[in-house]
């Protein structure tokens, strides 16, 4: 009678043998002091839209109220990889960037007004006369937040330092108005970071990573209303 009770004994100890031989899964805490480095790109789409009411005179001088409406749509995506080094120290993910990426962005903006407001001046222009198309280069680096693992993107002004680009329609905004959020302040604060698998980024086997990150806000008040979305990719390829 003691033969079955040995054999599962038996069993057992051979099934926690292959346990503590077997990997760490996917969802395991990686060993403190782990590193691991990427290269990093980014790609994303940002629109903004939004109205606001301009109180102003026609041209027989009587008082109006006119409605302005203006729309944004950025597209950026990275013309040059990044690097980043990922650290896990007693719970805590950071990451670093041992070389930013380059990132190239179209922005393209409208806007109107009606009715029209008269001139006030022989150089004012038309509502939207001096919107468009404009690019721009940028600087970006990625950080890190843990507990729960997220990671977010940064407008660089350098390596040591992050910075809040201007709208660059700003210096014609008397005809060209964002009426919402601008891209260029979407940062750190603003643009919250996405949750990422930690286990995976130091999971050697895992050599490829896709982290998706969508925003989407807005403000009304009682002479201005607008909206905006961001949707991003940052995609991480070990380097070793």
């Amino acid at each position: 009678m003691q033969a079955p009770t040995r054999r599962v004994a038996a069993g057992v100890v051979f099934l926690l043998a292959v346990l503590a031989a077997t990997p760490l899964s996917s969802s395991a805490a990686p060993v403190s002091g782990a590193t691991a480095h990427f290269a990093v790109s980014i790609s994303g789409k940002f629109t903004s839209s939004g109205t606001a009411t301009n109180r102003c005179w026609d041209a027989a001088e009587s008082p109006i109220v006119a409605q302005r409406a203006a729309e944004t749509t950025w597209t950026f995506a990275s013309t040059k990889a990044g690097r980043a080094e990922f650290l896990y120290v007693s719970g805590d993910l950071s990451a670093g960037m041992t070389k930013l990426m380059s990132v190239a962005a179209t922005g393209v903006r409208t806007a109107s007004e009606s009715p029209n407001c008269a001139p006030r001046d022989i150089f004012d222009q038309p509502v939207g006369s001096s919107c468009g198309t404009k690019h721009a280069n940028y600087l970006m680096s990625i950080y890190a937040n843990s507990r729960p693992a997220r990671v977010g993107y940064a407008i660089n002004k350098n390596a040591f330092s992050l910075t809040w680009p201007d709208d660059p329609w700003l210096a014609v905004d008397r005809w060209c108005p964002p009426l919402a959020l601008v891209w260029t302040t979407l940062n750190v604060y603003t643009a919250r970071p996405t949750a990422v698998s930690q286990a995976k980024i130091f999971k050697k086997g895992v050599r490829r990573i896709v982290v998706d990150g969508k925003r989407a806000g807005g403000e009304t008040n009682p002479d201005a209303s607008s909206n905006w979305s961001l949707e991003y990719t940052i995609t991480l390829t070990r380097r070793r």
